[in-house]
């Protein structure tokens, strides 16, 4: 695990922000249980090597779904950590994320940047919804959008301009594809392969994206604990 850490680690990258994606799937390519519910993929080994992805890195992407659903802290929970963890991220087009979620519960305070579209319709509901977010303590920020998507090229201009210089994507099905399927650069797909089999009425992400991605090359595979490890890189 230290050599795929060390290896694999964010980099200073003059062209922009340094992009990470990295999740859990089992070996049938779910990465959740029907109708979305979560499902614990990573072994303990594997967990461990997630959380010390996220300490390497400056923020931590998810979108609203994931919020919606997992509720998650988007923290580094390791023995004997003390540094800091990376600043939550959140996808939310409409802005949906809940005034109650753990994220904007966290202490010290996370102050989560929320990315969402500009409103087409009621601006007064939206404003009302930009409000209370920020008075819970997120920093709301419009986006581009192409598509069915946020654009990634406008989202992580934002991101530098909020001096986040690297960021670990999680997730979930829709932001994996989304990325994937962008023009923007990765660097690196990590991802954790799971011996569970999930079966068809398993959620997944467009697997043929990840593993047959032309920009992408796969570089390392590693055993931890009953998970696989494989980590991918961009072609340049």
């Amino acid at each position: 695990m230290e050599a795929l850490l060390a290896a694999h680690r964010p980099r200073p990258d003059e062209r922009g922000v340094w992009v990470t994606l990295t999740f859990a799937q089992s070996r049938d390519g779910k990465i959740a249980g029907p109708s979305k519910a979560p499902l614990r993929l990573s072994g303990a080994e594997s967990m461990l090597m997630t959380h010390r992805l996220r300490a390497l890195h400056e923020g931590i992407l998810v979108g609203i779904g994931t919020v919606l659903v997992d509720n998650p802290r988007l923290d580094v929970r390791l023995d004997a950590y003390h540094g800091p963890s990376p600043r939550p991220i959140v996808l939310d087009r409409h802005l949906r994320m809940p005034v109650t979620c753990r994220l904007l519960q966290r202490e010290p305070p996370a102050r989560p940047l929320v990315l969402c579209a500009a409103p087409t319709a009621s601006h007064a509901a939206w404003e009302a919804r930009r409000r209370a977010l920020e008075a819970a303590g997120a920093q709301v920020r419009v986006v581009d959008v192409h598509g069915p998507h946020l654009a990634w090229p406008s989202i992580l201009s934002v991101l530098a301009q909020e001096h986040i210089r690297s960021v670990m994507i999680e997730g979930g099905a829709s932001v994996i594809d989304s990325v994937l399927s962008s023009h923007v650069a990765v660097h690196k797909v990590v991802v954790t392969v799971s011996p569970s089999h999930v079966g068809e009425a398993g959620y997944g992400y467009a697997t043929s994206a990840l593993w047959k991605a032309p920009q992408l090359h796969q570089v390392a595979t590693l055993r931890l604990g009953p998970d696989t490890i494989v980590v991918w890189d961009t072609v340049t």
